[in-house]
């Protein structure tokens, strides 16, 4: 019996080296690498470009119930950090759009924002928005 585990262990070594082992073949062809340094040569970047699902002036949030407050707005889109500027809004009492308490610039990805910020309520120009006050500071000062 161990005869036959010694020549089966032998048999399976030799073909494990025999499969591990490649020939040497002349017939390979070989693709040439081309690398280039140019700098007025633009290099393909890997990632596919964002595209941001929302525009400046778009009022957003992760519910579709418009009556609940506050929501976000979209300020600006920075195609080269790929996030979007936004801030909170509210509601005027006679229910338009709306206000910022102040003005206050905050920065997400464009895939976060978009995954929690996910229902677009409606559209707006920014320089209808108004802000009741011209700074954090100064508003706090009135607490």
């Amino acid at each position: 019996m161990r005869t036959v585990f010694l020549i089966v262990g032998l048999l399976m070594c030799t073909l494990l080296i025999i499969g591990c082992v490649q020939p040497n073949s002349s017939v390979v062809e070989k693709t040439p690498i081309f690398v280039t340094t140019s700098k007025d040569t633009p290099i393909p970047t890997t990632s596919p470009e964002i595209t941001p699902r929302y525009h400046t002036g778009d009022i957003v949030d992760g519910t579709q119930n418009i009556d609940r407050t506050p929501h976000l707005i979209i300020l600006d889109y920075n195609k080269t950090s790929g996030e979007y500027d936004y801030d909170i809004i509210f509601r005027n009492a006679n229910k338009s759009w709306g206000y910022r308490i102040y003005p206050e610039h905050r920065y997400m990805p464009v895939a976060t924002f978009e995954k929690n910020a996910s229902y677009l309520l409606t559209h707006i120009n920014l320089t209808d928005l108004a802000t009741w006050f011209p700074s954090k500071e100064i508003f706090e000062k009135t607490r």
